[in-house]
């Protein structure tokens, strides 16, 4: 695993450590496949062991993807948007199989996300 990932699960160990919620932002789609990511991750990291975890899924559409990546600028982003169809069938195929004890999808289609989704959403939890 990327030093970057490491460095976030630990971070995440810190915080878990004294009491505080953690969110895990980062391109995680590589790690997907793997049902038992988190509790790998856990075990790994050393998150305390009364960690609730929740998954929140982000959709977007394929109108919407596109221009959000371009707006955002980003020069690692120029290869996707070079061929976003075939990078856009690619991502929509890889569906995160962890288990976790919370799974949630955040609708980030054309409107974006406003604060009554998110409130919708905490209210699940």
């Amino acid at each position: 695993m990327d030093l970057e990932y490491q460095t976030i699960l630990d971070i995440a160990r810190d915080n878990l450590a004294v009491g505080r919620s953690v969110v895990l932002d980062a391109p995680f789609g590589r790690f997907f496949p793997d049902p038992d990511f988190l509790d790998h991750a856990a075990e790994r990291h050393c998150w305390p062991a009364d960690v609730e975890s929740v998954v929140v899924l982000v959709d977007v559409d394929g109108a919407t993807a596109p221009e959000r990546v371009r707006v955002r600028g980003y020069a690692r982003d120029l290869s996707k948007l070079a061929d976003w169809d075939s990078f856009w069938e690619n991502a929509q195929a890889n569906e995160c199989r962890w288990i976790c004890d919370h799974r949630m999808v955040l609708d980030n289609r054309a409107d974006g996300i406003g604060g009554a989704a998110i409130t919708a959403l905490l209210a699940q939890i």
